[in-house]
């Protein structure tokens, strides 16, 4: 709106790039805030919560379909995000049979190396 006041010769010349440069000052105010702003305790142990109470549901998945390589991942991500790396290894290990070139597999491999 405001950019229909400018002269045509001035928004051509530098008038067009007032939006690009907004547009980033304001990404960095979202960086910045991101940043500086962390979860709360309460909220970080309601995650931690979650994650636990997903473990048994997920350990139950397995049980019952021991082919269903998204449910072992699932596990093992359940049990690495809880800070059990010990327990994850075991599910990481099932998947990788199950989906050795599967999307996450790299990133499972390199995750099992890192829990050596």
């Amino acid at each position: 709106m405001l950019f229909a006041l400018l002269p045509n010769e001035a928004f051509l010349s530098w008038g067009w790039r007032v939006p690009f440069l907004l547009g980033i000052a304001l990404l960095l105010v979202g960086l910045f805030i991101r940043l500086q702003v962390f979860e709360s305790p309460l909220f970080a142990k309601v995650l931690e919560q979650n994650q636990q109470a997903a473990v048994p549901l997920l350990k139950d998945g397995v049980r019952d379909d021991p082919a269903n390589a998204q449910a072992w991942l699932a596990l093992g991500m359940a049990y690495q995000n809880i800070g059990q790396d010990r327990a994850a290894k075991q599910p990481y290990q099932e998947y990788l049979k199950l989906k050795p070139k599967g999307a996450t597999s790299d990133e499972i491999r390199a995750a099992l190396e890192a829990m050596k």
